[in-house]
């Protein structure tokens, strides 16, 4: 703001765990300066004379005290963002529905749509079947249609993309930034990052990429995981390999969405209607991914994020803060609720900052820290049914907390606050009050499927990638990782299209700990004669075009796929391999899978494998991680790939 009594928004610096405030004219430069400082930038501002000057401390200094940030509170896994309570939660596995919902979510939007994507497609069709003949087409369910829709009606439009190295893959961000901007003046894109190419391995930003994909809808719902609004995405549960026109002239994989990366990559991807393959003679490569929709206090987590991305790749690109242009986050009580400092405490597992490693404490203890709801002592569940879906729940909690201290009045006030939904946190509610707002409408019926989840923003970013410092880097998803594998009890599930990690050894340059934790645990399982598995599904080898017998062809190909044999089950220092050197027999605890189905065109029989490229990972039925980032070093280590994860828990 240019006057102390202004409105008018001219810069943006924004509150974190970083954040603090100089006004020595020593460090600001300037007399009667203020030097505002947060994890991605400084901000110098110059007041008219001294008292003013004191008006602007006291007013930040105040504004920051009431924020969330002013604990300075060590959040789990290192993340800039706590877990956050009563958030709803929908997965997706392929992307059919993760597509559906996302246009009907769009076509709802009312005032702003953020978008990050590796790779974005302006002409995908987000609903199919469609016709096979453009000519003939209901473009309705046309992605940069439904963006110029909103946007003509009002609704503002961010989207920040990966810029690619054109001789590495053939995204061609310009051409989709170009038909989004030609859209709609209310449409803005960024690409990043710039180019340039600093002379440390370490920010040699040129070789790592924007990786994460997230949809945010008016402050109020994300769409986040491994699915990228673009070609080659599009699949059913049944994953079909052929797909000729149906009795209507009707496909579900039109022009360059019917692919295949083994066969042929993609190419010239600016013309829709390119197909590659024979549909007659051809298998298309199916995809498996997985996506999830999240509303709630979560959602406020993933804007921040986007703020920060944007307004540094904003800066980065241009050079100058371009006046108007950076973002700010818009909350209130009808989009996302502000959490106080206990409430903080206990989404965080009850940590204080004075707990350096907050993932150490064991979760399962939180269920029971805090009353949500508090009732009468006489029961309000009069429904026989709803007194046994109680009983039932109360058998299921008691079996996941072993350990703790569980009687009838905590899982009564837990299973209400659940299934009857409080309307805020530690909100105390009379018997009587219950019956009223059940009579009143205020509270759903109790269903599982309205059942709300604590969730966590998880993150690999670094400078390069939204600003920080050189020396600062968040990896907080793969510390997640470490964490939930040390914590497992009965079983561990991966869904990764990578799978390259690494111990501490000289010879592998990976540097990642996943693999070296599952040894870990299985040791610990092996030991203790625990009835404990491990599934790892992964594809049958990386979705690279090339033949294996011609190395000229399948350099990347045959350099990944040794990475993951390395890591898995070749050699002394494989997972399996040292299982082995401890007298262990891997199949006992560990099993890694890959997926592959069969069809048939024009009478001739087809194989061919299903792609897995999701980034899934599920310890017990407690916890789960679903994001953009694979289990290798560009999407672990934090400084390399920019990636997101949410943890969703009961």
């Amino acid at each position: 703001m240019s006057k102390i009594d202004s409105h008018d928004i001219e810069e943006i610096l924004l509150f974190d765990s970083t954040f603090k405030v100089s006004y020595d004219d020593e460090i600001t430069g300037k007399a009667n300066s203020i030097m505002m400082t947060n994890s991605g930038r400084n901000l110098v501002v110059t007041a008219k004379d001294k008292i003013e000057q004191m008006i602007w401390v006291k007013a930040i200094d105040e504004a920051f005290k009431t924020s969330e940030w002013s604990t300075r509170a060590v959040k789990r896994f290192g993340s800039f963002a706590p877990a956050r309570l009563n958030n709803e939660c929908r997965s997706f596995s392929d992307a059919e529905e993760y597509f559906s919902a996302v246009q009907d979510a769009l076509k709802e939007a009312k005032e702003v749509v953020f978008i990050t994507d590796w790779w974005l497609s302006p002409k995908l069709y987000l609903k199919r079947p469609i016709a096979s003949d453009p000519k003939h087409r209901n473009e309705s369910s046309r992605l940069d249609l439904i963006l110029k829709e909103i946007a003509n009606r009002g609704v503002m439009v961010y989207v920040l993309m990966f810029k690619e190295i054109t001789l590495a893959v053939g995204l061609n961000s310009e051409y989709s930034k170009k038909e989004l901007m030609n859209a709609s003046d209310n449409i803005r894109v960024i690409r990043h990052p710039r180019e340039v190419v600093f002379s440390t391995a370490r920010d040699f930003i040129n070789l790592w990429s924007h990786h994460e994909k997230m949809v945010v809808i008016d402050y109020k719902t994300v769409f986040m995981g491994g699915i990228d609004l673009c070609f080659g995405r599009m699949d059913t549960h049944e994953h079909p390999l052929t797909d000729l026109p149906n009795a209507k002239g009707e496909v579900f994989f039109p022009g360059q969405d019917y692919n295949n990366v083994r066969i042929a990559d993609f190419i010239k991807v600016e013309d829709p209607e390119l197909c590659l393959l024979d549909r007659d003679s051809q298998p298309r490569m199916p995809w498996h991914d997985v996506a999830v929709m999240l509303k709630g206090q979560v959602v406020k987590d993933f804007v921040i994020h986007f703020v920060q991305y944007w307004n540094h790749a904003m800066i980065d690109t241009s050079g100058i803060s371009n006046k108007g242009k950076l973002l700010y986050p818009v909350y209130n009580e009808n989009r996302t609720l502000m959490l106080t400092s206990e409430q903080l405490k206990y989404a965080n597992g009850g940590l204080n900052s004075q707990e350096a490693e907050p993932h150490l404490e064991e979760e399962q203890k939180n269920f029971n820290r805090t009353s949500i709801l508090l009732v009468d002592n006489d029961c309000p569940i009069k429904d026989p049914k709803k007194q046994s879906e109680f009983q039932e729940y109360c058998e299921l909690r008691r079996g996941q907390v072993k350990d703790a201290v569980v009687n009838d009045k905590n899982l009564l006030e837990e299973y209400l606050a659940r299934w009857l939904g409080a309307k805020m946190l530690n909100e105390c509610v009379s018997l009587s009050q219950v019956r009223a707002a059940k009579g009143a409408g205020l509270y759903p019926a109790l269903q599982m499927e309205h059942r709300t989840c604590k969730a966590q923003l998880l993150r690999s970013v670094s400078s390069w990638s939204i600003g920080f410092p050189t020396d600062m880097v968040e990896n907080s998803i793969h510390k997640a990782y470490i964490h939930h594998i040390g914590q497992a009890r009965n079983f561990i599930y991966i869904e990764n299209q990578y799978f390259m990690s690494s111990y501490d050894t000289i010879d592998c340059p990976l540097k990642n700990k996943v693999a070296e934790a599952l040894f870990n645990r299985i040791l610990i399982a092996h030991l203790n004669n625990e009835n404990f598995k491990v599934f790892i599904v992964i594809p049958l080898y990386p979705g690279y075009s090339g033949d294996f017998a011609e190395p000229k062809q399948s350099a990347v190909l045959r350099a990944l796929f040794d990475y993951e044999r390395l890591t898995l089950g070749h050699g002394q220092f494989s997972l399996l391999g040292k299982l082995e050197l401890e007298g262990i027999e891997p199949s006992d605890y560990i099993q890694v899978l890959a997926l592959r189905t069969h069809g048939c065109v024009n009478d001739m029989p087809l194989t061919e494998m299903i792609y897995v490229h999701s980034k899934a990972f599920v310890i017990d039925d407690r916890y789960a991680l679903i994001g953009s980032a694979n289990v290798n070093d560009r999407s672990m280590l934090g400084y390399r790939d920019s990636e997101l994860a949410v943890v969703p828990s009961g």
